[in-house]
């Protein structure tokens, strides 16, 4: 299980992608071969771009601006957005400034000016952690106060509550089924999603997003190890995995046979709002991120 982060993940599907062990990845960044003995956690960071672009265009918001750190998850978010802007279906969609900062940097105030300047209607700053605090509070000081959606791996309570001086009004994220109870979910996601609610409930935890990312990847290599035995070699495993078709967890039903290595895609993605009044997220997108 691991690791979390998109570079890590990247540099060890190489090393075990034809013999093995089984790695499930937590970032929902990288895009194991089919077949290969890694596997990447929920909906892809590709389908987020998709999401994204479709909320957008509902919405109106054809004129965009994305800003993206140079990190590996930066990278593989701008690279996934251009695809999402060269469907037919996005044609209406412009980007009118792309602007880059670095994980590290303390300010974004010569970047958030030329947004500002852009004639965006929206804007993406895609990062995670204290990159994100820069970005909102850059943009805040420099007037700039677009419906932006940030990073999903931002979906955590204590951090956006951190920000609640600097935060945007408008404040959105590419999240998943599970971040909050779907009463549209079938029967057995939805018994799947009851045990997990209550399975945090019960510690004193409160889930986020990456609570989320764990909690299917491990049940499903428990089911395995229960159905194979602890002795089950790589290739047993890896074998179970890929056969698996119909499994209910807390983030839809789960498909492994068509080679995408995460078993559930696009429709797995919801769009959720940041309600800082209430302190908790909105669902404000069907899945897939349209609202039509």
């Amino acid at each position: 299980m691991g690791p979390s982060f998109t570079a890590t993940c990247l540099a060890d599907g190489p090393l075990l992608a034809k013999t093995g062990p089984v790695d499930y990845c937590l970032s929902p960044s990288i895009s194991p071969a089919a077949g290969s003995y890694q596997y990447s956690s929920t909906a892809s960071t590709r389908d987020d771009a998709r999401a994204l672009a479709h909320y957008y265009r509902d919405r109106g918001w054809t004129r965009i601006a994305l800003m993206s750190t140079t990190d590996a998850s930066g990278q593989q978010f701008e690279q996934y957005f251009d695809e999402a802007l060269a469907l037919p279906e996005n044609a209406s969609l412009k980007l009118v400034a792309r602007e880059h900062w670095a994980g590290t940097d303390l300010n974004i105030t010569a970047q958030a000016e030329r947004i500002k300047a852009s004639g965006a209607q929206a804007m993406i700053g895609w990062s995670a952690g204290t990159a994100t605090g820069t970005l909102l509070r850059g943009l805040h000081d420099t007037g700039v106060d677009l419906p932006i959606a940030c990073g999903n791996g931002n979906m955590v309570y204590e951090q956006l509550a951190g920000y609640a001086a600097f935060l945007p009004t408008n404040l959105y994220f590419p999240g998943r089924r599970s971040l909050i109870m779907d009463a549209t979910a079938p029967p057995a996601v939805h018994a799947a999603q009851v045990e997990y609610f209550n399975a945090f409930k019960a510690a004193g935890v409160r889930t986020s997003l990456l609570t989320t990312l764990a909690w299917d990847p491990a049940l499903l290599i428990v089911d395995g190890l229960k159905k194979l035995g602890t002795a089950a070699t790589a290739e047993q495993l890896n074998d179970y995995i890929q056969h698996t078709k119909g499994w209910a967890g807390i983030n839809g039903t789960y498909d492994y046979t068509d080679g995408n290595q995460r078993g559930v895609g696009i429709d797995a993605v919801v769009i959720d709002r940041w309600d800082a009044a209430k302190g908790d997220f909105v669902a404000v997108s069907k899945g897939g991120g349209g609202t039509k």
